[in-house]
């Protein structure tokens, strides 16, 4: 836009003047006066020391300027869109590994319960066997925070969600 404003002065000027006048009893009762004059002046600076030419040429840099800054930045959005999928992934995968580790917890504390109501379990064995299970549950439910606290950035970064509406430290 600014390229083309400045085109745009570079252009001759041209201004006309058209002008229309009607007297009458001018000179006595008998005479009337018609005058109409016409009057086109065009200006152009032939030449300006070359201010034209570096105005121009400094409009040009300044858009492959900014034409660079928007590619540099929608490669850092690019980026940064990755990073926070392939980190919700990585979230996901360890969300899933938690929760298999869950899984055997339970079964390896049912089989110490049914060992120590037998009288042959320990009863060490079952209490650091719901230590694990705690520590599992207690990791799954991090995971699971952190997972839908990462859904959340990654479509407030893609522009799907709005920046006012969420707050991640909240």
């Amino acid at each position: 836009r600014e390229r083309a404003a400045q085109l745009a002065r570079d252009l001759p000027t041209v201004t006309l003047q058209a002008e229309a006048r009607k007297s009458d009893n001018d000179g006595g009762s008998t005479a009337s006066a018609d005058l109409a004059s016409v009057m086109l002046v065009a200006n152009y600076s032939i030449f300006d020391g070359h201010a034209k030419k570096s105005t121009r040429r400094r409009i040009e840099s300044q858009m492959r300027e900014n034409t660079h800054r928007q590619s540099k930045l929608q490669r850092e959005v690019k980026r940064d869109l990755r990073f926070a999928y392939n980190q919700l992934q990585a979230i996901k995968d360890e969300y899933l590994s938690a929760q298999e580790e869950i899984i055997s917890s339970e079964s390896l504390q049912a089989l110490y319960q049914k060992q120590f109501e037998l009288g042959e379990g320990d009863i060490i064995n079952l209490v650091e066997g719901e230590e694990r299970l705690y520590a599992a549950k207690t990791r799954a439910l991090r995971l699971e925070a952190e997972m839908i606290v990462n859904s959340y950035v990654l479509l407030r970064d893609a522009g799907l969600l709005d920046k006012e509406d969420f707050c991640v430290t909240c």
